[in-house]
């Protein structure tokens, strides 16, 4: 298992974009709605092209290593939402890709403010759109629109 390297995906802005464009293409790996989510085979072209993208920034990455950079992706965008969310005085998030993410609201258990101040609700996320280009086809160059 190998580890990501000094240098981040965080500090690469259009590697990081290309990395969330990519994931929200393949749909297998993060909608739960999909029969597509619960096969193994389905997902592992996704994590192959997100492994080229990593290995951009780092060479030695593994699919592990893209599997947990959409785990920690996922978990600080819940957390920020959560923070938005809230907020009584409006907080605005800092994370420049945290919009980039928006597609997975309607996969993360989304509940209104007040429900989730007395539920303690897990995840949430919001909408708006960007376009993005990707080649997350080794055959075909895919343009496409991320919520944002």
């Amino acid at each position: 298992m190998s580890h990501m390297g000094a240098i981040s995906l965080y500090d690469e802005p259009e590697i990081m974009e290309e990395f969330i464009s990519c994931y929200q293409f393949f749909t297998a790996l993060w909608d739960s709605s999909s029969p597509d989510y619960l096969s193994k085979q389905k997902k592992e072209p996704g994590y192959q092209e997100l492994l080229k993208i990593l290995r951009r920034v780092n060479g030695n990455c593994s699919i592990q290593d893209v599997k947990r950079k959409i785990n920690s992706l996922r978990c600080c965008y819940r957390r920020e939402f959560k923070k938005v969310q809230e907020s009584v005085n409006g907080y605005q998030t800092r994370l420049w890709w945290f919009h980039l993410m928006d597609f997975l609201k309607p996969v993360l258990n989304i509940q209104s403010p007040a429900r989730v101040k007395s539920e303690n609700v897990d995840d949430s996320l919001d909408e708006t759109s960007i376009q993005v280009s990707c080649d997350c086809n080794a055959n075909a160059k895919i343009s496409y629109n991320l919520i944002e």
